[in-house]
């Protein structure tokens, strides 16, 4: 398991926030992500005010990439206020702006996080936040967004969501129309609260309903995007 900060995560209960990764990861036989590699069985963990801003995020084999997080297994993952810039890439597995993969009856939940980074795979799912929630699993994802180009001749793609197949809830959230995706959730081709819009869209914040815009987000004031308030402006990356 390869990460910017954490490789591996197997404790009962795990608090990680605060902090930033700007190291490529590259992996050929785990799951890679920009804060934490894979959460493992029965683990209990939050991860929130984080973001990854390196250049790339790689897996080659079957593993899965992720921004933040690249796969978790069997565990309890939130992730809250986080984003991530970077290219993120699975030769063969899945790939997600902030998680890759939810596998083995995890449950996960994703908020008022954004991806403005390039998502792609060779063969297998890509969502603009969560690439894969496989069967038997849960997942949440309440406003966030996604700004980031999705690719990959061979794979499902999701403006949200690339493959759907648990149980999942969403709220409130956007993906750019222009991104790659002809979905919100990819696979079984719905939007389910991910609503598509234009890059002008993207920039009038009462678009953007249900959002807290007094003490967790604000509008860029250089690019006109929502930006975390409690984390650095990046107004150079959105173009």
């Amino acid at each position: 398991m390869l990460d910017g900060i954490v490789g591996l995560i197997n404790l009962s209960t795990c608090n990680i926030s605060n902090c930033s990764n700007v190291a490529n990861v590259t992996s050929s036989n785990h799951n890679a992500g920009g804060i934490v590699g894979s959460i493992e069985v029965s683990s209990n963990v939050t991860i929130e005010k984080v973001y990854n801003s390196c250049d790339n995020i790689k897996t080659i084999n079957e593993n899965s990439s992720g921004g933040i997080v690249g796969q978790v297994n069997s565990s309890l993952t939130n992730v809250r206020e986080s984003f991530n810039t970077s290219s993120i890439y699975a030769g063969v597995g899945s790939s997600g702006g902030i998680i890759g993969s939810s596998y083995n009856n995890a449950n996960v939940t994703i908020e008022n996080c954004f991806n403005i980074g390039t998502i792609s795979s060779g063969k297998n799912y890509n969502g603009g936040i969560l690439g894969e929630n496989y069967d038997n699993c849960n997942a949440i994802i309440h406003y966030c967004y996604n700004y980031g180009t999705i690719s990959g001749t061979a794979a499902i793609r999701g403006g949200i969501l690339g493959y759907q197949n648990g149980t999942y809830t969403g709220i409130a959230n956007y993906w750019l129309s222009t991104c790659g995706a002809n979905y919100g959730i990819g696979k079984i081709n719905t939007d389910n609260n991910a609503t598509k819009y234009s890059t002008e869209q993207m920039k009038i914040q009462s678009n953007f309903a249900g959002w807290d815009f007094d003490k967790i987000w604000k509008m860029d004031e250089t690019k006109g995007y929502p930006v975390l308030r409690n984390l650095p402006d990046i107004p150079n990356i959105i173009e």
